[in-house]
């Protein structure tokens, strides 16, 4: 079975490679009639259908090139929890209300080496089959944990025997048959109507998987829900170590959701560990949960506490903690004016990415500085 499986992949990235010329064509040669013809709103809208289907094509053939472990990937070190952690908003929107989240994170960091678009394609990939799996209400449930391979299991799992991460996916929807569950991650196998699925989701993270070096099992019973689970090599702390960033945690407190996603992206990209929050609250639990905090982003004015209020929470446990505030202008009783007296480093909205980040490395660079002069 797993012959075939190879076989096939080999056909579909090939098939893929050569649509994907295809389709590059079809857009250049649409965007060249598209300056011809601009006054003629008839010819444009037929253009604008062509791009919407090469669009749809386009992700078939990512899909493929999954399957066949041939995709173009673009592996970092990362915090398999923090990546986790930074996209639950968007799955609780996506398994819509009937559907509750739960997340089960270890508290310390589990660095995967692994294309950030591609975890999130697995993400959202299993999800989508647990909300259709669930027929009324139900609960999705992510975990990530170490875990130590033995000989046997690591032979079966065609893995190494020693430490992995595992990363577990399940729901408690309607379940699978055997003879279903032996052909999940065979390309264009679907048991949803017509127009419902293209087949090729489960295809793409089992090959995804693979492509990372990792491995994937799948266990289910009829009316007793599903779960996946992928173990993932580990990064040694001997690599892990030449890229700092992978160690510096940042907790984001931000009320405005597209703000916060948008700071919490742009540190990913970076490499650095991020903890979002949606308000003073939300933060100071998570600081309290025991995660390590390197840093503080926050909102002046928020909800409930102002960020004034949490960076004082929070210096009273961690004294030396650095802080880095928001602000679009100084808001009448935000308290930003105590801020001045506080060693706080001020980044004023709207700002651009290469500002955040540069106000955020020195910020954490003046701590560190700061606890070596402390220490001598």
């Amino acid at each position: 079975h797993a012959e075939k499986l190879e076989t096939v992949g080999r056909l579909a990235g090939g098939i893929a490679h050569d649509f994907n010329n295809l389709l590059t064509a079809v857009l250049g040669y649409s965007d060249l009639v598209r300056s011809r013809v601009e006054q003629d709103a008839t010819a444009t809208e037929w253009l604008s259908r062509i791009d919407e289907s090469v669009d749809r094509a386009r992700t078939m053939t990512s899909q493929l090139l999954a399957f066949g472990r041939k995709q173009v990937a673009n592996p970092r070190t990362l915090d398999l929890g923090s990546e986790i952690r930074t996209r639950a908003e968007m799955l609780t929107r996506l398994l819509e209300p009937r559907v509750r989240v739960q997340l089960e994170l270890n508290p310390t960091p589990l660095l995967v080496r692994m294309d950030p678009t591609q975890l999130e394609q697995i993400l959202l990939n299993l999800a989508l089959n647990a909300r259709d799996a669930i027929r009324d209400r139900g609960v999705f449930v992510v975990r990530c944990e170490a875990v130590t391979l033995d000989a046997t299991r690591a032979q079966q799992l065609s893995l190494s025997p020693g430490e992995h991460v595992l990363w577990t996916l399940s729901d408690d929807g309607s379940g699978m048959e055997e003879s279903v569950r032996a052909r999940i991650f065979e390309p264009y196998f679907t048991t949803k109507g017509p127009g419902k699925g293209s087949g090729l989701g489960l295809a793409s993270v089992h090959g995804t998987v693979l492509q990372s070096h990792g491995a994937i099992e799948v266990a289910s019973e009829l009316d007793r829900g599903t779960q996946f689970r992928i173990w993932l090599p580990p990064v040694p702390a001997s690599r892990s170590a030449t890229d700092a960033r992978a160690f510096e945690t940042v907790l984001v407190a931000e009320d405005r959701a597209e703000v916060r996603e948008t700071v919490v992206r742009t540190l990913l990209s970076q490499g650095y560990r991020v903890l979002p929050a949606r308000n003073a609250e939300e933060a100071i639990a998570i600081f309290d949960s025991g995660e390590r905090v390197d840093l503080l982003v926050t909102d002046v004015a928020m909800p409930g506490k102002s960020g004034v209020e949490l960076a004082r929470q929070l210096r009273s446990r961690q004294p030396e903690l650095p802080v880095v505030a928001m602000s679009g202008y100084a808001e009448p009783g935000s308290g930003a004016e105590h801020f001045a007296q506080m060693r706080v480093s001020f980044l004023a909205k709207p700002f651009a990415p290469t500002e955040l980040l540069h106000v955020v490395r020195t910020a954490i660079d003046q701590a560190v500085a700061r606890s070596s002069v402390n220490a001598s």
